[in-house]
């Protein structure tokens, strides 16, 4: 069973316009609150390259009971919220409830309703030891191809060429079913975790869905390549 090490949550919402108190939370006294309140390390305000205005928040905590989460980063722009969090999606979604109680006390007009968000979306990035090799995520044609046919043609006279695998990645596009929104392309990653040996099974792993999702879909990768492997 996969075993995570570490878990980070990013979670992102769209509002509709005029649904953040976007004035009173851009006031320099909102602004100090909240770094306050989070234990945020710095702030910046700011535009976006394409001219929205924005607050950047980092290397802030969330107290939850007795455990401590690293907010690693808070954005907040005039119709979204953004932040990643260390981590589980539903620990991600306390810290949002936390981060709306303060919108509330800055502006108690402003309670971001359900009805004003139009969308939400989770990203998680998980370093996990899985029980099957590295090698077993491809095929045995393209490793004996590597080794066999790419490994000699790269020798060099006074040096041995040896391929390592780093970085397998794919783009995650979505086709809306509305034109109200549009959602941003997402990775789906699976790579080596830098700097460990091949032998501790160790991947740096991210997944366009909450925690839950993210660990299921490791769990059968698991046991489809163990399947494999055995047949």
């Amino acid at each position: 069973m996969a075993k995570v090490i570490e878990l980070f949550t990013v979670e992102r919402r769209l509002y509709s316009p005029d649904s953040i108190p976007w004035s009173a939370l851009a006031l320099p006294s909102a602004v100090q609150r909240l770094k306050e309140r989070f234990k945020f390390t710095s702030f910046e305000q700011g535009n976006t390259p394409e001219g929205t205005a924005q607050i950047i928040w980092t290397g802030g905590e969330f107290a939850r009971r007795d455990k401590v989460h690293p907010v690693l980063q808070l954005t907040l722009q005039p119709c979204i919220i953004e932040f990643q969090i260390g981590g589980t999606a539903e620990e991600a979604d306390e810290f949002y409830g936390s981060l709306v109680s303060f919108i509330s006390e800055v502006d108690p007009e402003k309670r971001l309703p359900e009805s004003s968000q139009y969308a939400l979306t989770y990203q998680t990035i998980a370093i996990a030891q899985l029980s099957v090799e590295s090698g077993s995520l491809f095929s045995r044609e393209l490793l004996d191809y590597l080794r066999d046919v790419v490994k000699p043609a790269l020798q060099l006279p006074d040096a041995e060429a040896d391929i390592v695998w780093q970085q397998l990645s794919w783009s995650v596009k979505y086709r809306e079913k509305t034109t109200d929104f549009v959602y941003r392309p997402k990775v789906l990653t699976i790579e080596p975790r830098a700097g460990s040996k091949a032998t501790e099974r160790l991947f740096y792993t991210v997944s366009p869905t909450d925690s839950k999702t993210h660990i299921a879909l490791l769990e059968k990768l698991e046991s489809t390549l163990s399947a494999r492997a055995g047949s």
